[in-house]
């Protein structure tokens, strides 16, 4: 009986010692190789050699192109919206484009104005306008309208060339700017207003809207337009939208008269919806401006 335990023994110890000598020839082939072959080495026996890498490898290419299909497919779906919503808003806006007259006598600040109104900019340095020049405006009226000014600044002097009536052509609006300061400015302006209405009106023959701006109002004014009064008197007679005081250099009231004659263009809009509305992108005021001239206008 003792025998057979220590057959028994001596067995289980040659199995052990077999077991050892692998190990410690595995580990020895480890030591005695580089160790990029030996980790290669250890990935064979762990994951099975290059079939099995390729496969790992195969498996997070998929991941990754399915990854970035779902996100081009979402990023797609996102910009289809955009151009639904896009598409949806555009239905409903209506866009206009004004044209829109800036005159007076020369130094009376019509540049300035201008430049503050578009540019929110002032230059102490005075530059006299040549000819004519222009500023372009988009004001997002409402949410449903958009409308784009185009402000031509007309040199003070034109009043006595023959270009006005090309440059006054299809205007639906105009400032006439004097300065506060200078009594004989403001004479000039009944001139000025007389040269628009003959050259300029509506399709049914009344005079475009325009407002009168007593610029440089920051600075001591004359007797006669610090009179309110008198103002309203004068806007009535000689048929102007309404008044306002001004100052470029201080931006005081700069916005508010803008947006006053703007509204006043928008309520006779209504009464010349097919003439006036962009149903493309293009406004095309030429016929009835030149229709309505021929037959009503003092041209």
């Amino acid at each position: 009986m003792d025998d057979e335990k220590r057959d028994d023994t001596d067995k289980n110890e040659s199995s052990d010692d077999e077991s050892n000598s692998e190990a410690e020839e595995f580990i020895s082939s480890i030591g005695s190789s580089s160790s990029s072959s030996s980790l290669k080495t250890i990935d064979d026996k762990c994951c099975g050699g290059d079939e099995m890498r390729q496969l790992i490898t195969n498996d997070s290419h998929d991941i990754e192109a399915k990854q970035s299909f779902r996100s081009e497919a979402a990023i797609y779906d996102q910009e289809e919206k955009l151009k639904k919503t896009f598409a949806e808003i555009k239905k409903h806006t209506k866009e206009y484009f004004f044209k829109l007259l800036v005159i007076g006598e020369i130094g009376t600040g019509k540049t300035s104005f201008i430049n503050r109104y578009v540019h929110k900019q002032f230059s102490t340095q005075y530059r006299a306008t040549i000819g004519l020049d222009f500023a372009l405006k988009v004001i997002n009226w409402d949410k449903n309208t958009i409308i784009r000014l185009q402000l031509w600044d007309i040199a003070g002097q034109e009043r006595f060339g023959s270009m006005t009536r090309v440059y006054y052509k299809e205007a639906v609006g105009a400032f006439v700017v004097f300065d506060v300061t200078r009594k004989q400015s403001l004479d000039h302006v009944i001139k000025w207003k007389s040269d628009l209405d003959a050259k300029v009106c509506l399709p049914d023959g009344e005079p475009i809207p325009s407002v009168l701006l007593a610029n440089k109002c920051d600075l001591n004014k004359d007797e006669y337009a610090t009179n309110a009064s008198l103002m309203n008197q004068f806007c009535e007679k000689h048929q102007f939208s309404g008044w306002f005081y001004t100052s470029a250099k201080n931006n005081i009231n700069i916005d508010e008269c803008a947006n006053f004659l703007i509204s006043k263009v928008l309520e006779k809009h209504t009464l010349f919806l097919d003439s006036w509305h962009l149903n493309s992108d293009i406004l095309n005021l030429s016929a009835n401006v030149e229709e309505a001239n021929r037959n009503r206008c003092r041209c």
